[in-house]
């Protein structure tokens, strides 16, 4: 049985951490100087002032570790678990659970799919067919690629897509240069936007769905505290309703930006064709391992989709399938549960090449990137222990003046704006989950409904466009030489610029409608601040 030689979750982890002892002094200090200045924030009655500084000097720290490189970062990722319990600001038996949030299990469920996919060869395969499909024409080629990267990362990490499709790429870069079948500067055009415009779409395709990157997770963790309080459930359907348009509208902008103003291209070139039918001409006939681990990956995606009843307003209602079971609604089930069920069948449906071989094993599921499933934990605790405390109240106590004197959509506007450019120097992870519970206060007091700005927040974490170290797909491109720093800082600054753009409008007149959203009512399970994390656990 012929298997490809690609790259693994597990070849795309940091590199061997260094110790440096002034990172985490100065790591230390941080966490320090904001537990003293905790001191001055506005505390409401009853807030638990101590945990909450408490709570302030963990998250500062933890911040500064996964900022700053201090610790490696899901060990960096456990220190809440540790020093909340330690310091008094929060029960163990109320942080520990944020580390085996349903969210966490669901990317879990995500990873191992992703990771059976790359076993058998089943992204080569689906890249090189849309590409196929979308000629030789230069810009087409890009739009192709594009669009190969967006799907997959519908699904993988946007770091896997892009690992996964970079031979492809630097097949074809390579060997139209080698034939001289453009001219210099064509050619240095087309490799600028075919690399970079794949960087792109690979951060772009993680907005369409719950599951696309870990920021996703965070926003609907940290909303999860507003659903326990009464508020409605952001569904699978509904975050794909919004999200998949979005990533075909923001694809197809990356990709005008790059090839009418970044980088016009020639015409077409008859040997970009000849090296796709090559590297079309490898693959051998789809294996029987290959359907059946695409129709666990069909039957993971219905699964989560027809889960939980589908309004179609006057048409009516699609019942969800959780009604066929005894369990008393669709979120006794949740998306977790799904993913973790298709990921074990994995590991018992026969891969059809050799006796005793199934789709999936520990061998390979020990790729998974396990730093990211404990960032995640680490994103929630935090939450949790910002409501829980009181601290999210006063922090949003603060900016409360700011959120009142700008009108919502103004506001909606500036957290996109702030998110698109501290995601360029920070881990979107880590900035998404320090920043959607302060967010969420913010909402709170201002009377908005949360989802708004902190769908906002967590869509524009994935828009980094401008420098290498804002996403890994931007440093993989990068890393080939044919990319200019300043060239890219550039076109990233129109694109970050034009994403904030399509991201607040979208949020505001696209998916808010699709989510159920009154933008100018505030929501009446929205009492005026965040609800208690403590109500999460009974």
């Amino acid at each position: 049985m012929l298997r490809y030689n690609t790259p693994t979750m597990s070849d795309q982890g940091p590199p061997s951490f260094e110790l440096r002892p002034a990172r985490l002094a100065l790591a230390l200090g941080v966490g320090f100087a904001v537990f003293f200045a905790a001191r001055w924030l506005p505390f409401q009655p009853g807030a638990q002032v101590l945990p909450a500084r408490i709570t302030a000097g963990v998250t500062a720290l933890t911040a500064a570790c996964w900022l700053g490189a201090a610790l490696p970062i899901g060990a960096a990722s456990l220190l809440p678990l540790a020093l909340m319990p330690m310091l008094g600001a929060m029960p163990v038996k109320l942080i520990a659970p944020a580390y085996a949030h349903p969210i966490v299990w669901m990317f879990f469920g995500g990873f191992v799919l992703a990771l059976g996919i790359e076993r058998w060869g089943l992204h080569r395969r689906i890249a090189l067919r849309i590409v196929q499909r979308a000629g030789v024409v230069p810009s087409r080629l890009i739009l192709g690629f594009m669009a190969a990267a967006g799907f997959l990362s519908l699904w993988l990490n946007n770091t896997a897509t892009m690992l996964l499709l970079f031979p492809v790429l630097t097949a074809l870069v390579r060997g139209l240069r080698d034939t001289h079948a453009m001219s210099e500067k064509g050619h240095a055009n087309f490799a600028y936007a075919l690399l970079l415009g794949t960087a792109y779409a690979c951060s772009i395709g993680g907005i369409g769905t719950p599951i696309g990157t870990a920021p996703n997770a965070l926003f609907l963790s940290q909303y999860d505290v507003f659903r326990k309080a009464g508020a409605p459930a952001v569904t699978f359907v509904q975050w794909m309703a919004f999200g998949i348009p979005l990533v075909a509208v923001f694809i197809v902008l990356a990709w005008l930006v790059l090839t009418r103003l970044a980088a016009p291209q020639d015409h077409g070139s008859e040997h970009a064709r000849v090296i796709l039918e090559r590297e079309a001409s490898k693959l051998p006939p789809v294996s029987p391992a290959e359907r059946r681990m695409a129709a666990l990956f069909v039957a993971a995606a219905v699964l989560w989709v027809f889960r939980s009843d589908i309004a179609l307003g006057s048409l009516g209602t699609v019942p969800g399938w959780w009604r066929l079971t005894h369990v008393p609604d669709a979120e006794f089930i949740g998306d977790g549960a799904v993913a973790v069920l298709v990921a074990l069948l994995a590991f018992v449906v026969p891969a059809g090449t050799r006796r005793g071989q199934a789709l999936m094993d520990w061998q390979t599921a020990k790729g998974l990137p396990w730093d990211i499933l404990l960032l995640i934990g680490g994103g929630i605790a935090i939450a949790d222990s910002f409501t829980a405390t009181g601290l999210a109240g006063a922090v949003g106590a603060t900016l409360a003046p700011l959120a009142q004197s700008i009108p919502p959509f103004g506001m909606l506007v500036v957290v996109c704006l702030l998110m698109t450019f501290l995601t360029e120097v920070t881990s979107n992870t880590a900035i998404t989950a320090l920043m959607l519970p302060v967010i969420a206060s913010m909402s709170s007091r201002a009377g908005v409904d949360p989802r708004i700005w902190m769908l906002g927040a967590t869509i524009s974490a994935s828009c980094a466009f401008m420098l290498p170290i804002g996403t890994p797909p931007n440093a993989i491109a990068f890393g080939t030489g044919q990319i200019p720093i300043t060239r890219m800082a550039r076109t990233g600054l129109w694109m970050n610029l034009a994403g904030v753009a399509l991201v607040s409008g979208w949020v505001w007149f696209v998916a808010a409608p699709v989510m159920g959203v009154d933008v100018h009512a505030r929501p009446g399970w929205n009492a005026g601040t965040a609800p208690s994390a403590s109500s999460a656990h009974p």
